[in-house]
């Protein structure tokens, strides 16, 4: 989407995948988030306004006052002058209140445009934290997908990416860090014991913008790609719950698709804290005819602005894990950018960022 068509849909109903391509854009353009900034700060304070239904009593209250002015200082021409500006000005506070939504019932609040708060509440923010549970193939399971045991953490500056996952027993499965400053990039990998290691030296001046564009594409940018690509037309709802003593906002979406053998019936439910627009957890559900539904990933905790913890550098890896010294080059596109890790031929590793738009 380009500036001005993201300004044309600011002002106007650009219909649900329109909305989901304009919060694409404003996370990547600050100029359009910087107009969208002023458009919301503008509904929010029309929004503020206190809402009411007019008394039965306002017009005839009108008229009244047209009918003892006439009684008294007015001449008959004079009384049908006033009684039709009081019709014309009850007319118009009626009108102008239906037009600022007193009258009505506030207007539901819209899946998408909540979540795309969100995600750039979470590109906006220094640093992000967040705890979630993978999901792995499983020919054997209903949906043929199944939750990966253990949990992961990951961490997210504009200068480093890194990711942990352990297995039930707290055992570590799998490991990356990216670093700006270190100009470090290692992977771990359990399955493989092995480390493997890149210095990218040799990228440095590219790294910066590399490693931010990463960052923002895991803090913001993916959450929106979802409702462009995976489910523009699944059937959406808002609700307003309880979440650890606090009321949240509970945004659900309903999609189904087709796996062969496989009929599936996806369910995604993201929780939203309606003062800070900031995404609380997500959970993803899947379920086949005649099998019960399963959770089958879940993000189930996001921090923001947290402190990147001491010894993220470290891999802490098991003591017969081998270390493994690798290239990294740059891969271009007309649309990307791509950093990739490679040993003897092989890819080890790939972090692809979209180019400036």
């Amino acid at each position: 989407m380009r500036c001005d068509e993201a300004r044309e849909n600011l002002h106007g109903d650009a219909g649900r995948l329109g909305h989901a391509r304009l919060g694409l854009h404003l996370l990547r353009c600050r100029a359009c988030r910087a107009g969208a900034r002023e458009i919301r700060a503008l509904d929010s304070a029309l929004s503020a306004l206190p809402r009411f239904t007019p008394s039965a009593e306002l017009l005839p209250a009108v008229l009244a006052q047209a009918q003892a002015r006439r009684q008294t200082t007015e001449t008959q021409k004079e009384t049908r002058t006033m009684k039709r500006l009081a019709y014309a000005v009850a007319f118009l506070i009626i009108a102008g209140l239906l037009a600022g939504g007193l009258l009505t019932k506030a207007r539901p609040p819209d899946g998408r445009a909540l979540l795309i708060s969100a995600a750039e509440a979470m590109e906006e923010a220094k640093t992000i934290h967040v705890v979630f549970r993978g999901t792995e193939a499983a020919p054997d399971s209903p949906t043929g997908f199944r939750m990966m045991p253990g949990r992961g953490e990951m961490w997210l500056s504009d200068r480093t990416v890194a990711l942990r996952y352990v297995d039930s027993a707290g055992e570590l499965l799998l490991a990356s860090y990216l670093d700006c400053d270190t100009a470090l990039w290692w992977v771990y990998d359990r399955s493989k014991q092995s480390l493997y290691e890149a210095n990218l030296g040799a990228v440095r001046e590219r790294l910066p913008q590399i490693v931010a564009k990463v960052s923002r594409r895991f803090r913001g940018e993916q959450l929106v790609e979802m409702m462009t690509t995976e489910y523009p037309d699944a059937q959406e709802s808002v609700s307003t719950e309880r979440h650890e003593g606090r009321l949240v906002r509970v945004v659900t979406f309903v999609y189904t698709h087709s796996k062969q053998p496989r009929h599936i019936t996806a369910r995604r439910v993201f929780e939203v804290d309606p003062e800070t627009a900031r995404l609380i957890t997500a959970r993803r559900y899947a379920k086949v005819e005649g099998a019960p539904e399963e959770l089958i990933d879940s993000l189930d905790k996001v921090e923001y602005d947290v402190p990147m913890p001491p010894g993220l550098a470290e891999p802490r890896c098991p003591n017969d894990t081998q270390t493994i010294e690798t290239s990294v080059t740059l891969e271009e596109t007309s649309d990307t950018v791509s950093l990739v890790m490679q040993h003897n031929g092989v890819e080890l590793g790939r972090m692809d960022t979209a180019k400036a738009d």
